[in-house]
């Protein structure tokens, strides 16, 4: 059992590492470019609201005394499944999005913008469990459909329906534009790889622990799965459908424009200007 814990312990650690790190290529991608051309808007918009939920459902289950009581009286040993790299990575990625969303304020961003779809969905939601929040704190932490617990359980799902379409505004992006210039591979590749780590953990868990945690927490789970999906998507697209497309235009071409405009010019041995 000491052995499967200290297992567990280093795929959770592991699988942190490396999925908070896949939100760094795509934000020194943006920053190196200063463009996020090619990154979707309605995709930070939605992922925005994801983590947020997240990080309050791991951080509740993490370090919230009654909650963890609650949900240690109704599911037993599967209270511990909900470990520290669990609030970090959903802490760290709530960060790095926000600070992804500030980059589209100040970098060139073409003609992308929000969708109006995309607003009112994710306005909708956000309102939905702003509400649901109010009233949980109204009735304080009673039992039934209106407690803290279930609340909590609701912004876990919350963020695995996130996951599920989060992904799609860039797929078809990268799609309609036939490219994925703008878009970090190498995020994706950590995040396959993070989510592989998690599954593993995930299971490892269920079998020692109790499957029943497992199925009580579906999101880690989910999120893992997800991403061998989203992940397959994009390498594809990546690697063999837009492999030979031109790249699309990014400010590295305006850039290198206006370095030449700029550069001085001087008269040659004939008295000609030469640019």
């Amino acid at each position: 059992m000491n052995v499967a814990r200290a297992a567990s312990t280093v795929l959770g650690w592991s699988y942190f590492a490396v999925w908070s790190a896949s939100f760094w290529p795509q934000f020194l991608l943006n920053w190196r470019r200063k463009s996020v051309v090619g990154m979707s808007f309605d995709f930070q918009c939605i992922n925005f609201l994801g983590y947020v939920s997240y990080s309050a459902y791991t951080i509740c289950l993490r370090f919230d005394g009654p909650t963890r009581r609650a949900y240690h009286e109704a599911f037993g040993r599967a209270a511990d499944l909900v470990a520290l790299p669990d609030v970090c990575f959903a802490v760290h990625g709530c960060a790095l999005t926000v600070a992804q969303i500030v980059q589209c304020f100040f970098y060139e961003r073409g003609d992308q913008g929000l969708s109006r779809p995309c607003v009112g969905a994710v306005a909708a939601l956000a309102g939905a469990s702003a509400a649901y929040g109010a009233v949980v704190a109204f009735r304080g932490r009673d039992t039934g459909p209106a407690s803290w617990l279930d609340f909590l359980y609701w912004l876990s799902v919350l963020k695995l329906g996130i996951t599920t379409i989060k992904y799609v505004p860039q797929v078809l992006l990268n799609r309609r534009r036939r490219s994925t210039t703008g878009w970090s591979i190498a995020n994706v590749l950590m995040d396959l790889l993070g989510g592989t780590l998690s599954v593993a953990q995930v299971v490892l868990d269920g079998s020692t622990v109790g499957w029943d945690g497992v199925l009580r927490d579906p999101v880690k789970f989910g999120l893992g799965l997800l991403s061998f999906v989203y992940d397959g998507i994009f390498i594809v697209q990546h690697y063999v459908l837009y492999r030979e497309a031109p790249a699309a235009p990014d400010v590295r071409f305006h850039g290198a424009a206006d370095a030449l405009l700029e550069r001085p010019r001087r008269p040659g041995p004939d008295g000609v200007i030469h640019v």
